[in-house]
């Protein structure tokens, strides 16, 4: 199952070669998923798409996570992952190539092993995206993503914060 092809991966790395924070998401992302970590207990989170692998510095949770982080495009975090009881994949899919989406979001089921919190913009293509690489491949409303996800999960809660909306969701078998 291809997730990104050679050309976008090779993109990739040159991206995150010039900015390595250039994919860091707001501070209150980070404060929703340390607040999930402690109310869940959970033990185990993967970084899906982590880029320069910001989240295990931004938690503030008291127990022990093995936060792992997984970006194809970053060597220390290539090795393919295996299944978390939390799944994260903030600001990741609407840069995934649109002939890879389904397989990504497959992926993503056969990873998630008691949530997943997913953030998208459903903005449009913006001059905030300056690099080609950093453009979204995928532009596209809510309406448009959400049976994708519910093909694949149960929806468990969706948020909207201006251009930004998050998505928890369960496995089907929950």
């Amino acid at each position: 199952m291809e997730l990104i092809s050679e050309d976008r991966l090779e993109q990739q790395q040159q991206v995150h070669a010039l900015n390595q924070h250039y994919e860091e998401p707001s501070d209150y992302l980070s404060t929703i998923i340390s607040d999930l970590i402690k109310a869940n207990q959970f033990t185990g989170v993967l970084d899906y798409g982590s880029g320069s692998g910001w989240l295990p510095k931004a938690l503030t949770v008291q127990h022990t996570v093995n936060l792992r982080c997984y970006d194809p495009a970053i060597p220390r975090f290539s090795r393919p992952p295996t299944p978390e009881e939390f799944v994260v994949c903030l600001g990741v899919l609407e840069h995934i190539e649109p002939e890879h989406i389904d397989n990504v979001l497959d992926h993503l089921q056969t990873l998630t092993q008691k949530l997943l919190m997913i953030s998208l913009s459903s903005g449009s293509k913006s001059d905030f995206f300056t690099h080609e690489g950093t453009r979204p491949l995928i532009s596209e409303p809510t309406s448009w993503w959400l049976p994708k996800i519910v093909d694949r999960f149960r929806l468990d809660a969706l948020m909207r914060t201006g251009d930004e909306f998050v998505i928890l969701a369960l496995p089907e078998e929950q």
